[in-house]
């Protein structure tokens, strides 16, 4: 088992939501197009797509898939075992 975990990549911090939604704002109103947000924003051309198209929500503070139940239901649960 792994003691001290470092992460190799910086992924889901590399933006934050407030650029994210700044650069949605900016292709959906039309001050620029996708991929000059891109660049400007250093957010990836198909997240910002996701986002314009309805696809996707904000981006949430954890990585991966959102759990079937929620933290306290869980805490809830293990304390029972």
């Amino acid at each position: 088992m792994v003691r001290n975990y470092k992460r190799k990549t910086n992924r889901g911090e590399a933006y934050s939501k407030e650029q994210l939604r700044v650069a949605v704002n900016d292709v959906e109103t039309g001050k620029m197009g996708l991929k000059k947000a891109s660049k400007l924003y250093k957010i990836p051309r198909s997240t910002i797509r996701d986002h314009v198209k309805g696809r996707r929500g904000l981006k949430s503070s954890t990585l991966g898939r959102s759990a079937d139940i929620g933290f306290e239901e869980e805490k809830k649960n293990s304390r029972g075992n």
